[in-house]
This record gives structure tokens, C-alpha cells and sequence, in this order.
């Protein structure tokens, strides 16, 4: 089963997440993600901090809402569980990005990973 790697800054850190909600899913993301090994030998997500960020967007449906005098929250979100990464690990994960390598490993670029 292929698992997706997705990535934002959140401050100082760059937050990888997987997408699933479901605790088992994001502990076998985890798992494998801390695995890794990129182009220098280094495990990446190795020294990563585990951590829960709230991730928002706007609402698409905000301008339609109040056309309609229907109160919606401006913002969407969920919580997430992901590795924080620092800005020179985040660095390095680009540089050495390979999608061949992530393939062979069972993770799929989301899609500003790709960008």
C-alpha cells in the first residue's frame, strides 16, 4: 500500500504528515518514514519530533454561506500527526529528494512535495 508524504512549513519546522486519521495508519507512516535513508546515509525523519498540528484553508463555501445569510466558519480544519523536521533536515530532504527511492519504500509526493 502506497503512503503519501505531504509537508508545510509551520514556523520554524517543517511538518510531514501522511494524511490518515486513523492512529494505526499514522503509526505505520511513522515507521516507515523514520527508515528512510536519502542520498547521504542519513536517516531524516530519524531525529523528528512527533507532533500534532491543527492545519486550516479557507472555506470555499464562505461567499456562498453568506449569500445565503448562512453563518459558517471562514476556516476549515483538522488536526494532524506528523514528524517536525528542522528548517536544516528540511533542506537536506529536499535537495536529496528521489522519488525512486520513496517508490521503492512504499511512499508517495503529495502534492507540494512534487512542486
Amino acid at each position: 500500500m502506497m503512503q503519501s508524504l505531504y509537508g508545510v512549513w509551520l514556523g520554524d519546522v517543517f511538518f510531514c504528515f501522511s494524511g490518515e486519521t486513523s492512529e494505526p495508519r499514522v503509526d505505520a507512516w511513522s515507521h516507515v518514514v523514520r527508515r528512510l535513508q536519502f542520498g547521504d546515509g542519513g536517516r531524516l525523519f530519524q531525529p523528528a519530533a512527533l507532533r500534532l498540528a491543527e492545519l486550516r484553508w479557507p472555506n470555499p463555501l464562505r461567499n456562498a454561506a453568506e449569500a445565503k445569510n448562512v453563518k459558517r466558519r471562514q476556516l476549515l480544519g483538522r488536526t494532524l500527526e506528523g514528524l517536525a523536521v528542522s528548517p536544516k533536515d528540511a533542506f537536506r530532504l529536499l535537495l536529496q529528494w528521489d522519488d525512486q527511492m520513496l517508490h521503492v519504500a512504499g511512499i508517495q509526493a503529495g502534492e507540494e512535495m512534487r512542486n
